[in-house]
């Protein structure tokens, strides 16, 4: 079978590295990769051939980087492979570039008139371009045809390589959480009371089931090795089984403040794994990714927020309903979150905000998009334009309509709608009897609007659901997933804006507002 090379790159060979690779730090020989090849793809090339194409793929692209792909200096044997990413682009650009190979005689092009055009009347004419429609393009145009427009269409609705490269890099960034699953057979205490035999609540040492192989079953041994449980605290005197669980479970103020002060039931995560050393691994992976030049060879002209540093957070405690919000109008904020103290007829600790005064808030002052930009606008290379914005809008079930209409008023498009589905400490269903009519309410709506022409800048559209599942933690504390969605969405180093804020939810690269920060 032929080899299939393109300008000297073994196309096959690039292909094959990218499909063997499933670390991050690899080692491989060889003799064995020669063998695996040539099985794979029916060819016969021998060793030197692989070595000599293997320096061709490091010399074209790889050694211009990060120097990801090498011999090692020991053993020029083993082949080095830290990351994939360098061996995914090249693969894609030669595959791009040996598609647009076509075996179609040229076309004749109709013939430019006579006349000297400088720059700027080339860049007006491709402007003018832009705002016509196909439609609109004349077959007689000496300089414009509809084969032009259309060609140019099809060029400006491709991706990015910015776009393809920020989605490898985020599939290649290392996982912080793990998961761990949870015992479903421990009924009515059986697993977590022989736990607690073994098991020191308070210093919390975890236990080598291993030495007690004669007292319990192999399959008791591996759930107490391998799944979360949760252990029963009974407080004597004071807890009493028959009542249940607390409604509350971890968040229940009464019993962090004094456990004889709640006569319901509570429980103590009970984790065999621990995850110190991995929480470890990946601060130390962000640490050395800051470290790095600014500049990263994987992103054109610089393009990447992935290597500059984040802005610290600003916490500005206000009342929001007399705030200016002139002083929001002068910065450029790419995405806001507003959690309004809706009225829901309970008691809060700093009160809540009646439908007037949140419907007068001036929040159309917050994203004011430009138009009209002129020609030097657009070749004036120092201006950043960012048309518009993103509102993420906190709501009740009773104040769905109220969001919309507070949205449309102050000139937002409804774009999305998000639900925040809430589990408890045991991983349930949040049932509280705190809020609801008639049904209990165990998940929030976040409405997201949009104002402008965000298309030019949004990053990574339809890369995340519309869906988050995440336990509650401190009373008005939202999910930190709704913070890296819209990161990801806007970029990680864009400056963001939080209203109704408060001291928990504080976050790098974002400034809140609010009367708890």
């Amino acid at each position: 079978m032929k080899v299939n090379y393109y300008n000297d790159i073994n196309v096959d060979l690039l292909s094959f590295i990218t499909m063997i690779y499933e670390h991050t730090r690899t080692r491989y020989n060889l003799n064995i990769m020669i063998s695996s090849y040539n099985r794979y793809f029916n060819h016969d090339l021998n060793k030197d051939t692989l070595i000599n194409d293997l320096n061709v793929i490091i010399d074209h692209y790889v050694n211009v980087g990060n120097n990801d792909i090498y011999f090692d200096n020991v053993n020029e044997n083993l082949l080095i492979l830290h990351s994939i990413i360098d061996i995914k682009v090249l693969l894609e650009r030669v595959i791009m570039k040996q598609n647009d190979i076509t075996d179609d005689p040229p076309k004749k092009v109709k013939s430019m008139p006579n006349k000297i055009i400088d720059k700027q009347s080339q860049s007006e004419l491709f402007f003018q371009l832009l705002n016509q429609t196909n439609s609109a393009i004349s077959e007689t145009n000496n300089s414009i045809t509809k084969t032009d427009y259309q060609k140019m269409k099809n060029i400006l609705s491709q991706k990015t390589a910015f776009y393809h490269l920020y989605r490898e890099r985020l599939k290649h960034q290392p996982k912080k959480h793990k998961f761990l699953p949870v015992c479903t057979d421990d009924h009515k205490f059986q697993h977590s009371m022989k736990i607690l035999k073994y098991f020191n609540i308070k210093t919390k040492e975890k236990v080598k089931w291993e030495k007690y192989k004669n007292q319990f079953t192999s399959k008791e041994i591996e759930c107490f090795s391998k799944n979360k449980h949760f252990l029963p605290i009974i407080v004597k005197n004071v807890t009493d089984i028959s009542l249940g669980d607390c409604s509350y479970l971890d968040t229940c103020h009464k019993f962090q403040q004094n456990p004889n002060s709640c006569k319901y039931l509570h429980y103590f995560d009970y984790s065999p794994v621990d995850f110190t050393n991995d929480c470890k691994a990946a601060v130390e992976y962000i640490e050395l990714e800051k470290e790095k030049d600014a500049i990263d060879p994987l992103f054109t002209f610089n393009l990447s927020n992935y290597k500059r540093s984040k802005q610290k957070p600003i916490a500005v405690n206000c009342d929001i309903r007399h705030y200016d919000f002139d002083k929001i109008q002068k910065h450029n904020y790419n995405a806001v979150i507003a959690d309004p103290p809706w009225n829901i007829h309970m008691n809060v600790p700093n009160g809540s905000c009646n439908d007037e005064e949140l419907f007068d808030l001036p929040l159309n002052k917050i994203h004011k998009p430009t138009i009209n930009y002129s020609f030097a606008d657009y070749t004036d290379k120092r201006k950043i334009y960012k048309d518009g914005g993103i509102m993420a809008l906190w709501v009740t079930v009773r104040s769905i309509n109220l969001g919309k209409k507070l949205l449309l008023n102050n000139g937002y498009k409804i774009g999305n709608e998000l639900s925040w589905i809430k589990i408890n400490q045991l991983c349930r269903t949040i049932v509280t009897g705190r809020t609801g009519h008639w049904l209990n309410h165990s998940k929030e709506h976040l409405l997201i609007g949009y104002k402008g022409n965000i298309d030019n800048w949004l990053l990574l559209r339809q890369q995340d659901l519309d869906l988050i599942v995440s336990q509650t933690r401190e009373t008005g504390r939202k999910p930190n997933e709704l913070y890296e969605i819209l990161e990801r969405l806007c970029g990680a180093h864009s400056i963001n804006l939080e209203l109704f804020g408060r001291e928990n939810n504080l976050r790098e690269g974002w400034v809140t507002l609010g009367n708890e920060v």
